[in-house]
């Protein structure tokens, strides 16, 4: 019955869907520079613009000049079903959906080339490297036969999540010989999460005299900083082949930090008319936050023709497991520990595109791409909670102008998702013995977008990075 609910058991009743609905567990979400994003991200090998920097520090060694360059998402839809995620014992439930805008901006580099011939190049950078946003939301209501009089059972389920990466660094490349690059990137890594889980139940008679209810919520929010570096490597095998590799560091925790709250609200047990209400509110700060990024390669091959580039990129997480952070709260019924983990597997991810250019000042480009989870598989029946397992597959067009001093690619990307999620069996069952259950999950992603470059002039270029 609701009303002998427990504040740990709604503590972990509200926080069900946060471990589940974990996004730091895809790599290839996003795309940086207009080759990049117009080719799928298979530009290891074909890495010579400043946003490339990200894939291979190596390229911009081939860069002359000064540069800016930067990426603008300016209309992007998510949207994510998770189906029967509002899931009850006895009844058909309801799906949870969440639709929201993509965020913007992704990414902006401002590189110098200097030195004899420009052989050694500086690059400060930005980018988002994960963002995702999700808002789920469900409920249902069915008919239940009570001994305290109530028929019908109403209950609703939502999710706020935010989980945010964001790389600031600073790039060094140099021409070893004129087919040879090699660069080198430190990155100052910030990742935050808010996120925020609600769980309500509600009984109803007939005449609509009698409600006993339910509500539980719960939050948490984090912030960790930490460094990694980057290096890679550029050659030119052949006016016809290049290959890349680069390959980045697990990042380093500098410090971090969190707090969990928990707030339940009960109408008392309806059985008992002594019954009182209960509201207790918790909230638990100063906690020490870790965020660990795993270590990484990337290998690309790119082959050019007069008038076309035909890419190809493999790239590999190694796995991780690690503590984001545990505390020890005071709660009803004595203290509970709260421990927020990490799990990856290793991952692999494959990219391919093809630039053509029906003109030498307008290339056109296409890709397909993977964006699979290193998060480990749910088994049919789990035992506990999971993050979700979302495999995504997607593919880019765009269009470009390569003018004197300017480029600009306009262009879109499709992703599609398909995978699982967990989420609690039912309201009920977590009184007692916590128990969960698979569901299916399938997501889709639209983005339009503009990405450019502009090559400054040397004496106002030097006034902008003074």
């Amino acid at each position: 019955m609701i009303g002998v609910m427990r504040l740990p058991i709604a503590a972990l009743l509200a926080a069900a869907p946060l471990a589940a609905a974990a996004d730091e567990f895809h790599f290839e979400t996003f795309r940086y520079g207009r080759r990049a994003m117009g080719m799928g991200g298979a530009v290891t090998a074909y890495a010579d613009e400043p946003e490339a920097l990200i894939y291979n520090p190596a390229g911009l060694a081939m860069l002359a000049g000064v540069r800016f360059s930067g990426s603008l998402h300016f209309v992007g839809l998510d949207r994510r079903r998770m189906q029967r995620g509002l899931f009850v014992e006895h009844g058909e439930g309801a799906d949870l959906l969440s639709e929201d805008f993509v965020p913007v901006p992704s990414s902006s580099v401002i590189s110098k080339a200097f030195g004899e011939r420009g052989r050694h190049v500086l690059a400060l950078s930005t980018f988002l490297a994960s963002e995702s946003e999700e808002s789920f939301s469900g409920s249902t209501t069915e008919p239940v036969s009570r001994p305290e009089g109530f028929d019908t059972h109403q209950q609703s389920a939502e999710l706020d999540r935010l989980d945010r990466i964001v790389l600031r660094g600073l790039t060094w490349a140099v021409r070893a010989r004129e087919d040879l690059a090699l660069g080198v990137s430190v990155h100052w890594a910030e990742h935050t999460r808010d996120l925020s889980a609600r769980r309500v139940s509600i009984l109803r008679d007939s005449e609509g005299m009698r409600t006993a209810f339910a509500d539980a919520t719960t939050g948490e929010e984090t912030s960790a900083h930490s460094l990694l570096a980057r290096a890679g490597v550029l050659w030119r095998a052949s006016p016809a082949w290049s290959l890349g590799l680069a390959c980045s560091t697990s990042s380093l925790g500098v410090y971090g930090e969190g707090e969990v709250r928990t707030i339940l609200v009960t109408s008392g047990d309806p059985a008992r008319a002594d019954a009182e209400p209960v509201y207790d509110s918790q909230r638990d700060g100063g906690l020490d936050v870790a965020s660990v990024l795993p270590w990484s390669c990337r290998a690309g091959a790119a082959l050019r023709g007069d008038d076309w580039v035909l890419t190809a990129d493999l790239s590999g997480h190694f796995p991780l497991n690690y503590e984001r952070f545990s505390a020890t709260t005071r709660r009803r019924g004595g203290p509970a520990e709260i421990v927020s983990s990490v799990e990856a597997d290793p991952v692999v991810d494959a990219a391919l595109g093809v630039e053509w250019r029906p003109g030498p000042a307008w290339p056109l480009r296409a890709g397909l791409f993977t964006n699979r989870t290193s998060a480990p598989s749910i088994p049919a029946s789990p035992e506990r909670l999971a993050a979700a397992h979302v495999d995504y597959y997607g593919a880019t067009l765009s269009a470009g102008h390569l003018g004197e001093s300017t480029t600009l690619a306009v262009g879109a990307e499709v992703q599609l998702g398909v995978g699982h999620d967990v989420v609690p069996r039912s309201f009920q069952s977590l009184l007692g013995e916590p128990s969960f259950v698979r569901v299916d999950r399938r997501d889709w992603r639209v983005v339009l977008f503009v990405s450019g470059a502009v090559g400054f002039a040397q004496e106002s270029a030097d006034r902008l990075l003074e």
